[in-house]
């Protein structure tokens, strides 16, 4: 097992993914070579995301999963789009990922999709922190799994117990310019 840092991470004010980032421009994985498809049973597509400045989030052979907010909400029927970071490009403010089968717009959710152990966020300065399953966390949500208040820290799961959790299933929200400090203990 392994800790793993992203840093202080600024709020935007909505709910966001706790380890997820916005793509900067819309773009589309190359199709195999010999068929022209992007189905599972041809040779993985790679494609360009585009973040920014947040490419430095990602590491090669993380695994991410791609779509707009709704994607990511409970009980919405369409899959969201996944695959593995190959490179990280941070001059050029992108990562390549094979195995996506589909297009994509700017705007949509690149969020970091491995299982780990444990996940703490330290709420730097927001007032109240909540913290869900989905795009619908807040105060009054149906997935809201934690409220933190300012300066406390926000512990789940446990080593011990052998537990598994998935980061790209955790979803913030605060107040827009604060901080948290998130962190995974990696399985």
């Amino acid at each position: 097992m392994a800790l793993r840092g992203f840093g202080n991470l600024a709020l935007t004010g909505v709910a966001q993914p706790l380890f997820g980032w916005q793509t900067t421009a819309a773009f589309r994985p190359s199709p195999d070579p010999f068929t022209g498809r992007l189905d599972p049973g041809s040779q993985n597509s790679s494609a360009l995301v585009p973040l920014g400045a947040n490419a430095s989030y990602f590491r090669q052979g993380d695994h991410v999963v791609i779509g707009a907010s709704n994607t990511f909400q409970q009980g919405n029927t369409m899959a969201y789009d996944g695959g593995t970071v190959q490179q990280v490009n941070q001059s050029a403010s992108n990562i390549l990922v094979t195995g996506l089968q589909r297009n994509h717009s700017a705007s949509e959710w690149c969020i970091l999709a491995l299982p780990c152990a444990e996940v703490n966020i330290q709420n730097g300065n927001s007032s109240t922190l909540y913290l869900g399953e989905d795009v619908t966390v807040g105060a009054s949500s149906q997935t809201l799994i934690e409220t933190c208040y300012a300066t406390n820290l926000i512990s789940i799961g446990s080593p011990a117990l052998a537990n598994c959790i998935d980061t790209q299933k955790l979803w913030v929200q605060g107040s827009a310019s604060n901080t948290v400090l998130p962190y995974i203990l990696s399985i």
